[in-house]
C-alpha cells in the first residue's frame, strides 16, 4: 500500500442494489493526505440513486449507505 494524495472530483458509477448500512471503501493506503473537492469528513453524497457519508478513517477512503433515493417519474 502506498501513500494517497486526494484531490478533484469524485465521480462514482454506481451499479445494482445496495443495502443501507453497507460501508463501501473506494481507496486506502499507507498514508491519507487531502480529499476529494467538496467531500470533507461526514459530508453527504448524493450518486447513482443512493446518498452515502463520506469518511476517511484508518488512511481509507470510505463511503457508506445511507439510504436509496426516490426514483423521477
Amino acid at each position: 500500500m502506498g501513500e494517497l494524495a486526494l484531490a478533484g472530483e469524485l465521480d462514482l458509477d454506481v451499479r445494482g442494489s445496495l443495502t443501507p448500512g453497507t460501508v463501501l471503501t473506494i481507496m486506502s493506503g499507507s498514508s491519507i493526505n487531502g480529499s476529494f473537492h467538496a467531500l470533507p469528513e461526514n459530508r453527504v453524497l448524493s450518486a447513482g440513486g443512493y446518498l452515502f457519508r463520506v469518511s476517511y478513517p484508518n488512511n481509507s477512503m470510505t463511503l457508506t449507505v445511507l439510504r436509496a433515493l426516490p426514483q423521477a417519474n
